[in-house]
């Protein structure tokens, strides 16, 4: 189901998923291997890269820098889910280097 809520079209739904996974992979191998198996991963990988927000401007509109935030945001969380993946788990680290 987390995964499943990575690739959700709403970004807070995203956001709060990586921030399960974030919270569930620290320090607990089993975990990791779980949402490793469920695709998660890779999945993180592919989403941190899509999710690549241009960067803030002088004169961006405040639509255009409220949802530049709000990517930032997601990918904040997303990126601290690679890490609790990551942490003592090499396996994950050689599939998040690829």
């Amino acid at each position: 189901m987390l995964i499943a809520l990575l690739g959700d079209s709403d970004k807070h739904s995203s956001a709060r998923a990586a921030r399960a996974i974030s919270s569930l992979a620290r320090a607990h191998a089993s975990n990791q291997l779980a949402i490793a198996k469920a695709g998660g991963v890779s999945l993180l990988v592919s989403l941190l890269d899509a999710s690549a927000a241009p960067p803030l401007r002088d004169h961006m509109s405040k639509h255009a820098e409220a949802l530049a935030l709000e990517s930032a945001k997601v990918q904040k969380e997303m990126a601290s889910a690679i890490w609790a993946m990551a942490a003592n788990n090499t396996e994950n680290q050689h599939a998040i280097a690829k």
